[in-house]
């Protein structure tokens, strides 16, 4: 809420385990948190979200730290989330990997039923509507990934990264919409957002978290593949 200048921050709920993204789908407020999707209740409509009603969590995860998970996107009455992977300390990839993980989630705000809706993602940061149908998803660079990258996500994808025990199937790989240069233009890249008005009307930002300010992407479909360039923007 601002009133005359000032940012006033009311907090609205606690307890979480690990929130990492937060949805609105009208009225209704969601979280995603480490093993469970949460919609926060305020039942007395006092402000505070006393009640967490778990939508799903219909979904493997150890105790690894780096099991994180991503989102939310709210999308046609879907939430998408999507789930790290276990790294080891020092940032290799665990040989074994939970057959979860890696994933993008879709998740039914109404009845709770999850799907998984895409796959071979190491560290997926950020993830937001793109073109109906599909997904904007950001993955983070590490073991058998050189770079990070912006993908734009349709059901069934698969993206390539794996467990490195997880040799021995053929796999049809998509390609990224842009790679992002290791330590030129990204490390950590955040979740899009697709800018629908002014000079850069259809082009995509994102922050990164270890690279500092705000980067941008400009799409276009070549030979039926979308690709283009990545730029520093602030």
């Amino acid at each position: 809420e601002r009133r005359d200048g000032d940012i006033r921050v009311e907090r609205i709920a606690e307890g979480l385990h690990e929130p990492l993204g937060i949805a609105a789908v009208g009225e209704r407020i969601f979280v995603m948190q480490k093993q469970e999707i949460t919609e926060l209740i305020d039942g007395d409509g006092d402000g505070w979200r006393e009640e967490h009603r778990n939508l799903n969590a219909d979904w493997g995860a150890t105790s690894n730290f780096h099991e994180f998970g991503f989102g939310l996107a709210a999308v046609d009455g879907h939430l998408f989330a999507g789930l790290g992977t276990c790294v080891l300390a020092g940032g290799d990839a665990c040989p074994e990997q939970h057959p979860d993980r890696g994933k993008i989630l879709k998740v039914s705000v109404e009845t709770g039923d999850r799907e998984f809706f895409a796959s071979g993602f190491r560290t997926p940061n950020g993830i937001a509507a793109g073109p109906p149908g599909q997904l904007l998803v950001t993955d983070n660079q590490g073991a058998w990934l050189p770079a990070s990258k912006l993908m734009l996500v349709d059901q069934g994808d698969d993206f390539g990264w794996r467990a490195p025990s997880d040799t021995g199937r053929e796999r049809q790989v998509r390609p990224p919409a842009l790679w992002l240069p290791q330590n030129e233009i990204g490390n950590s890249p955040t979740q899009p957002l697709v800018l629908t008005q002014g000079p850069y009307a259809g082009h995509i930002l994102w922050g990164d978290i270890f690279n500092g300010g705000i980067k941008r992407g400009f799409l276009e479909t070549v030979e039926g593949q979308l690709q283009g360039a990545a730029f520093h923007f602030s």
